[in-house]
This record gives C-alpha cells, sequence and structure tokens, in this order.
C-alpha cells in the first residue's frame, strides 16, 4: 500500500511540473521534471536532484539529498601561493530558471564560516539524448579567495531497488588501470579514490550495475584536466560517488566545468562503455600506428645495466638478445639500463656507455637487430630527474615541480638492498626545459637507429600540482600538459620517420592519439587468476577501446602456458623481463638460480615459479603461441576485441573472449586449470567455419574438450 501511495505522489508531481511548464522570465515553479527515454530527473526548490529509471530495477541515487556540490577556497589572490584552506557546501535556495532542454539553477554567494563570499555558482542540468548533463560555471568576483576545489555533482545512496523492499548493491566498474569490478560491498570496502589522469584512473568513466541496467557518471572532458572520482559506502546498500575538479580559480576570473554526464541505460556495462567510446572518438585525433607496432607478439625488456653497476648486457651482446626474442617468438627489444648511470641512475642524462662499448657499437648492434626484422626501443624516463645530475644544480628549478613552499617533490627508488637509495626530482611536464630535454632524448635514439623511444612513467603517475609560475601552466593543477609534452615529441618524430614511436607505461585513454604502443602497468596487466570473485577486469579497457596495443606485466625471464594464455584472451603483447644477473643465467645456461642468487634484490621475480618452469619448454610455447597469434593475426593482433557481444559461451572453468575482423569472428577459449575442460559456443548469425589451437597442425575437432592450460580459436563468418 505504501509502495502505491508513493508511485501515485511521483505521477502527480510528473503531471504538475508538465502542465505548469517553465518560463524563460520568470523563476520556474518546483519540482520540476526532465525526461530521457530512460529515466526522468527531477529539481526541487532547493536545488536537489531526484533520479528516477523507468525500470526500477536499475540503479539511482536516493531522492532528493544535499549535498549536491561542495567548494573549496584558498586565502589569497595568487593561485601559486594558495592560503589556508575552507570548504562550504550548498546552502538555501537558489534561483531556478528555464533554459534550453533544461533548468538553470544560479547562487549568488556561497556561504562559508557565516560568512557570504561573493561567488556565484551558474549551474545547469539539461538533456541531450538519454544523457543528464551538468554543467557549471563558477565566477570568482572576491578579492582575497581562490576557489581550489570543486566537487559537482555528488549523487548519494545509488541503489537498485526493483519494486522490492530491500535494496540491492549494485556491482562497480571503475576505471583502474584495465579495469575493476567490484561484485560485492565487501570486495569494495569503506572508499576508493580515482585520480585521472594515472593508472588508478586510466579514463573519465564508471559505472554502477544491475542485471537490469546501470548508471553512467563521467566526465566528457575534451582536454583531460585533473579530476578525482571517488566512491564511498553509502548509508544503505549502495555507493556514494562524487566528481572533484582542481579549478584554481582566482579573484576576478570565471571558470568553466567541464560536462559531467549521468545516464540511466538498459542492458550490460557494455552499453556504457559503447558511450564513452563513442564521445572520445568525436574529438580525440589519433595519430596513424605503425603496421610493425600493431602486428608485434611482444618484447623482451632487457636491462642491460643495473643501477647498482652490474653490467649484464653489453651493446655487442644485442644479438645475444635478439636470439632470446627469436627464440620466443618475440619481435621487439625494449633496452633498459643501456646509457652510462645504468637503470635508475644519472636521469635525464642517457649517454652511450664506453664500458658497453660506446655509441658506434651500439649504433651498428641495433642496426644489426632490426636487418633481422626485430625492433628496438630505447628507454628514457619521462617524470625522473636524479638529485646527483648537474642537470639538477644547473636547471632544476626550471624544471623540478615544486610546492607551496619552492621545495621539489621527492621520489625514491632502490633496486638493491645493499646500496643507498637514490633520490630523484620530479620533474614538470609543462616546464619548456624539461620538454627539450626529452625532445632531445628522442632525436638520439632515432640517431642511433632505434625504432622508438619509451618514456617511462607518463601513463602511471597520478596528476601533480606544481606551484611555480615560471613553467608556463595556467594553475598549478595543469595535468593536462603531459598529453601536449607526448604530443609534442611524437608528431614531430612521425614527421621524421613514421615507423618511429613514443612508447609509454601504463596507459591513458587520450594518450592512444600519440602513442601507438603502450608498456602495461597496473590492474589488468599482470596475471590473476580468472573467477567470479576476481576484481581486476581488463574487458573494461579493452572493450572500450578495442584496438589499443599494450604488453602484459611480468617481472619474470619467463612466461608459463598460462600466462601467455592471458594475454592472448585479452589482446595484450607478450612480456618477459631480465633485470637481475639471475635472470641472465636462467635465459642463457642450464642453471636455474637459487633464491640466494636474488636476496639483494628489492623486486625479485618470482623466484619460486622460475625455479618450476623449464626455460626451454617456457620458450617453445610462446614460440608457438606467437606464431599462431601471427597466422590468425587479422582477429588475434589486428581484430578488435569485442568481449562476448553476440557470443554465447556455455562452460563453467573455460574463459571466452572474442575479436573480430571486418569479415570474421574469432572466439578464443582458454582453460586455466589443470584438467581438460569443454565449452560450447555460439555466435549470433554466424557461419562456422573452423577451430584451431597453437599445438595442433589444421584444425581440430570443436567438440572434444579443451586441453589443460591450453587455448583454442573458434572462428565463425560474419552473417
Amino acid at each position: 500500500m505504501i509502495q502505491h501511495t508513493h508511485r501515485w505522489i511521483w505521477l502527480w508531481m510528473l503531471c504538475l511540473a508538465v502542465i505548469v511548464g517553465l518560463n524563460h522570465e520568470a523563476a520556474a515553479v518546483t519540482p520540476i521534471a526532465l525526461k530521457t527515454s530512460q529515466a526522468s530527473l527531477l529539481i526541487d526548490e532547493q536545488g536537489r536532484i531526484a533520479l528516477k529509471p523507468d525500470d526500477a530495477a536499475i540503479p539511482s541515487p536516493a531522492d532528493f539529498q544535499s549535498p549536491l556540490w561542495v567548494i573549496t577556497l584558498a586565502e589569497g589572490a595568487d593561485v601559486f601561493t594558495p592560503g589556508r584552506a575552507v570548504t562550504a557546501r550548498a546552502e538555501g535556495k537558489p534561483q531556478i530558471t528555464k533554459v534550453d532542454g533544461g533548468v538553470r539553477l544560479v547562487y549568488d554567494k556561497v556561504r562559508c564560516n557565516q560568512t557570504d563570499l561573493d561567488i556565484q555558482l551558474d549551474l545547469k542540468i539539461t538533456v541531450a539524448g538519454d544523457e543528464f548533463r551538468f554543467d557549471s560555471t563558477i565566477v570568482n568576483k572576491t578579492r582575497n579567495w581562490i576557489v581550489r576545489y570543486w566537487k559537482y555533482p555528488i549523487l548519494l545512496d545509488i541503489e537498485a531497488h526493483g519494486g522490492r523492499a530491500e535494496s540491492e548493491a549494485p556491482v562497480v566498474y571503475c576505471p583502474d588501470g584495465l579495469g575493476r569490478r567490484y561484485t560485492t560491498r565487501q570486495a569494495f570496502g569503506p572508499r576508493r579514490e580515482f585520480a585521472y589522469p594515472s593508472r588508478l584512473a586510466t579514463m573519465q568513466w564508471l559505472t554502477f550495475t544491475t542485471p537490469a541496467g546501470g548508471l553512467y557518471f563521467a566526465s566528457h572532458d575534451e582536454k583531460c584536466a585533473a579530476k578525482t572520482f571517488a566512491i564511498a559506502e553509502g548509508r544503505g546498500a549502495g555507493y556514494d560517488v562524487s566528481l572533484m575538479h582542481r579549478p584554481y580559480c582566482a579573484p576576478g576570473v570565471s571558470w568553466d566545468a567541464p560536462t559531467t554526464v549521468v545516464m540511466s541505460y538498459r542492458g550490460s556495462w557494455h552499453a556504457a562503455a559503447q558511450h564513452y567510446r563513442q564521445w572520445v572518438a568525436s574529438w580525440l585525433d589519433v595519430m596513424g600506428r605503425p603496421q610493425w607496432a600493431q602486428n608485434s607478439t611482444g618484447w623482451l625488456l632487457a636491462i642491460l645495466k643495473q643501477q647498482n653497476g652490474d653490467l649484464m648486457w653489453d651493446y655487442s651482446a644485442l644479438d645475444r638478445l635478439a636470439d632470446l626474442a627469436e627464440a620466443r617468438g618475440l619481435d621487439t627489444l625494449g633496452l633498459f639500463g643501456w646509457a652510462h648511470g645504468g637503470h635508475d641512475r644519472e636521469y635525464p642524462d642517457y649517454i652511450p656507455d664506453p664500458s658497453m662499448g660506446g655509441p658506434q657499437t651500439l649504433r651498428e648492434s641495433i642496426a644489426r637487430v632490426r636487418r633481422r626484422g626485430l625492433h628496438v626501443i630505447l628507454y628514457a624516463n619521462g617524470q625522473l630527474i636524479d638529485s646527483a645530475t648537474e642537470f639538477y644544480r644547473l636547471q632544476g628549478t626550471q624544471t623540478m615541480v615544486a610546492d607551496r613552499y619552492g621545495k621539489p617533490l621527492i621520489q625514491m627508488y632502490n633496486k638493491f638492498k645493499s646500496t643507498s637509495t637514490p633520490l630523484f626530482v620530479t620533474a614538470c611536464t609543462a616546464a619548456p626545459a624539461w620538454r627539450q630535454r626529452l625532445m632531445k632524448l628522442a632525436q638520439q635514439a632515432h640517431d642511433l637507429g632505434a625504432d622508438g623511444i619509451l618514456y617511462d612513467q607518463l601513463g602511471v603517475v597520478g596528476p601533480k600540482e606544481c606551484f611555480e609560475s615560471r613553467h608556463g601552466h595556467s594553475t598549478p593543477a595543469a595535468s593536462e600538459d603531459r598529453f601536449d609534452l607526448i604530443r609534442q615529441i611524437a608528431r614531430p618524430m612521425h614527421q621524421l620517420d613514421p615507423n618511429f614511436i613514443v612508447m609509454t607505461e601504463g596507459v591513458v585513454d587520450a594518450e592512444q592519439a600519440d602513442i601507438p604502443y603502450f608498456h602495461g602497468c597496473g590492474t589488468g596487466f599482470g596475471y590473476f587468476t580468472p573467477s567470479a570473485a576476481a576484481t581486476p577486469f581488463p574487458e573494461l579497457f579493452r572493450y572500450t577501446f578495442p584496438q589499443v596495443v599494450a604488453t602484459e606485466r611480468i617481472p619474470n625471464p619467463f612466461l608459463t602456458r598460462n600466462y601467455a594464455n592471458f594475454a592472448c584472451i585479452y589482446g595484450l603483447r607478450f612480456e618477459i623481463e631480465s633485470r637481475y644477473t639471475g635472470d641472465v643465467k636462467y635465459l642463457t645456461s642450464d642453471q636455474v638460480p637459487t633464491p640466494a642468487e636474488y636476496a639483494d634484490c628489492n623486486s625479485p621475480p618470482d623466484v619460486q615459479l622460475l625455479q618450476k618452469v623449464p626455460r626451454d619448454e617456457s620458450s617453445a610455447y610462446m614460440r608457438r603461441v606467437a606464431e599462431f597469434r601471427r597466422t590468425h593475426g587479422d582477429l588475434l593482433l589486428r581484430g578488435r576485441f569485442i568481449d562476448l557481444d553476440g557470443v554465447h559461451v556455455e562452460a563453467e572453468q573455460v574463459v571466452g573472449k572474442a575479436f573480430e575482423s571486418d569479415t570474421q569472428i574469432g572466439v578464443l577459449l582458454w582453460n586455466p586449470t589443470d584438467q581438460n575442460q569443454s565449452a560450447k559456443v555460439t555466435v549470433d548469425g554466424g557461419r562456422y567455419i573452423a577451430a584451431f589451437a597453437p599445438e595442433a597442425e589444421g584444425p581440430v575437432d570443436v567438440h572434444t574438450p579443451i586441453a589443460a592450460e591450453s587455448i583454442r580459436l573458434l572462428i565463425w563468418n560474419k552473417p
């Protein structure tokens, strides 16, 4: 009876809004109703909202909750020298009027600590297609207050009721690395933040779902500015979500926030991913990807000289590294620690080391490797400055991230327990002197004959606030400068040589404009045992961007069968890493390193696993799978990852994912268990052709079980 009463009240409020209508000139009568094909949105006289999906089983926030926004101010007039911070949240009633497609809410003042401050908030909520768009303009008319942070909108207690008395916690999909999926509140925990751009927020969207549909929450910000998504436990069974920007809006200045989109949708999370993909495609200017990068099967990452001075491979040994790569079906060498300082020392000075053979030997060795059909990438760090270098002494203030007191942001990376830790200063990616140095390193890599350069960590680190005004960024929070830095190097180098590429570690969606090949780092790039309870969810990024090229992240000098299969099922390229003397021993001799040989290493490989995986068996399986991927390259290397769109896999312990070309759909099945497993697959409208496996000559019987720790490819022609 109570539910029916609520339903009649809700219908009466909608009818009232439609009958009364809205007037451009006069204040609007509340509640105001906005409508898409999937949901309705009510705005009350206090500016609070109620989102009502047409299907009550789709997640939505609690009705008319406060606050909808929170603003953080700092004393001062110069954004580079902010003082103490204070926070205010929505109070009182805004002026509400009609605008095209929606409503406008204006707060003439911001009340903070019982004082009205002359800061105007001009908020708009409009409808575009199935989107509810939240826009805001901040007009700062004060003399001594800076608007430092702006959190809007805030949605509380997102749950799915579905006509039942009890609420249902939605499944949360968030852009941590390649993606995470939290199926329960217990798995999620009390609170998580995702600062974009970084490995913790590789995209500007997330979603809450039930089997009926979902709630899409995204920032449609083409500038890709710094922002933080926050999700926390709600008061009920669901979640709170908010989006915080860093405007640093000075006195006498106005600032327009990027659009936040809230959208109810039917179906699975794929609908939200498609929506975000279409939006990105509407504005991201993607530079062409060289064919060799698209066709790459993976790389051997080799540290030539370690941080402690251990010299493991000199320049003449690149031929031996090429042998090891070819034996495993890999087509690229990633050379780390190739310069005089070794790995993680002397940055940003990368001078060919006389003790390793000097520049001419390096150039000649790279040329020999490339004549064999392999590719070579040289390493440089994109954001670290060794504080012991002459570069830092002479150009530190011109290049470093400075805090409010002018102090550098320090980072430490130490590879060995027995050596002192180098102190690295963080570089500001907007600083002209830093950009010039990185450009020179790209030119040097090209002059040495390399196929590209990797700027480490530019897809991993989160946004930094730099308070050095001489770097050229307009505010301290200009994290989008990393995208400009990459573009200013990648585009001229592409014009010089279309086959020369810029890489980075990690992945951020907007970096795909200029980076054709990523070194994987973060959630979903490393191996995990597939299960319904597993939180890594690589499908999220791979489906949103179905042709991204990235390596898996395996810090071992080998791949197990399942490590190789894992890369294939998600369309990642292979990686093995040679970082320590024990790794070299494993790769080049018949001896197996002992745990004692890694005792001094701070980040050793999986030594127990290393002792169990025969080198030659690993090498042979990698090579067979790499050749299999080349044979079916239109699907497994150049195809588009479609997860299971239009594909149905019936199996208890077999993982299935699909790839499509222009004419075919390939369903890759992976049995990660130690027992043979069966699976049944159907493809909507497809005409079945045949099944193939890496260790079989010719087609295999699709009805036979899949062997333990093996993969199988089933191919259909499209209708």
